[in-house]
Parts: C-alpha cells; sequence; structure tokens
C-alpha cells in the first residue's frame, strides 16, 4: 500500500487512482492507519479528536470551521473540461461565499451547500451540453488542501459523461 500511495501510476500503470501527486513519505502510515482502521481492517481504536477542533463546532460558519477548504474554494477557480455525446466543454465555475456558483461560460450558473455530513454538494445548470445539469458531492477534506492542475480528478455524473475538474490558481 505504501509504494501505490507514493507512485500510483509508477506502482500499477494503468491505475484509474487519480491524485495529483503520490502521498509524502511522512503522511503514508498515518493514511494506512486511517485505511485499516476505517475498513476494519485493524480493530485499534480510533483515535479521538482534540476538543478545541474548529471543525467539530456545527455551529460555526464554514469558513471558520474549515479555513483552508474556505480559502482554496473561495479564492480560486473550478476548471471542468465536460466529455458528452454531444461534444466537449471546458469551462471554470466560481464557488461563492453567498452559497452561489457562477460560470465563464454565462449561462452556466449553480449552488453549493455544505451538509451535516460535512460533504461540499453543489449543482450546476445551464450547460450546453447534455445533460445539462449535475450535482456532486465529496468531502470537505478533499479540498483542504490546496492543489492546483487543469485535471485533478475525474468523475461521471451522468452514464456516459466524463467530468474531469481541477483548480486553477485565482480568478479573474
Amino acid at each position: 500500500m505504501a509504494g501505490f500511495v507514493a507512485d500510483p501510476e509508477g506502482y500499477l500503470p494503468g491505475s484509474k487512482m487519480l491524485i495529483p501527486e503520490g502521498v509524502p513519505e511522512d503522511k503514508r502510515l498515518a493514511l494506512i492507519s486511517f485505511m485499516m482502521v476505517e475498513t476494519g481492517a485493524a480493530d485499534w481504536a480510533r483515535p479521538e479528536p482534540p476538543a478545541d477542533d474548529p471543525s467539530l463546532n456545527q455551529e460555526l460558519p464554514i469558513a471558520e470551521r474549515f479555513p483552508s477548504f474556505w480559502n482554496h474554494m473561495m479564492t480560486n477557480s473550478t476548471r471542468y473540461r465536460m466529455v458528452t455525446a454531444d461534444g466537449e466543454l471546458i469551462f471554470r465555475a466560481y464557488f461563492n461565499p453567498d452559497g452561489s456558483v457562477t460560470s465563464s461560460e454565462k449561462k452556466i450558473r449553480g449552488f453549493w451547500h455544505v451538509d451535516d455530513r460535512d460533504f461540499f454538494c453543489y449543482a450546476l445548470y445551464g450547460i450546453p451540453l447534455t445533460p445539462d445539469k449535475f450535482v456532486e458531492c465529496f468531502p470537505v477534506a478533499v479540498m483542504a488542501i490546496p492543489r492546483f492542475a487543469e485535471e485533478l480528478w475525474a468523475s461521471s455524473p451522468a452514464p456516459g459523461v466524463e467530468l474531469h475538474g481541477g483548480i486553477m490558481a485565482g480568478r479573474p
């Protein structure tokens, strides 16, 4: 597992695991331990988070609970490349503090919300392809560490649709 998370493509050519870079050596043991506890492969006691961890206080605004996530998403551009039977579209989305999403393609709009499980869920609509809308959710923690590249992840929000996303520094 350590070799795989260090370099997924080098360890297993053709791997579908998309991460922007290998997990740093000093983080691998913690990641593997976490995976073992979460999957039941180890019967270790789950560590308790620090009592003063702001992410545990559901009454705080998202910006205070997850400041790294907030700054990353609210000050940068999300670049999408959507491939469907209708063609390919590249556009940028801007997640705004008021819960709205605006875009470089003026007709594409949306909204976002963080749910009680700390999942960031968003919807985009007005896309000039079919399907013309989609919804995705992912854990806030996934975007808490700033990473920048045109394509950092891929998903399939609908059958026959490939959605590639990445984060670009700044906004226009």
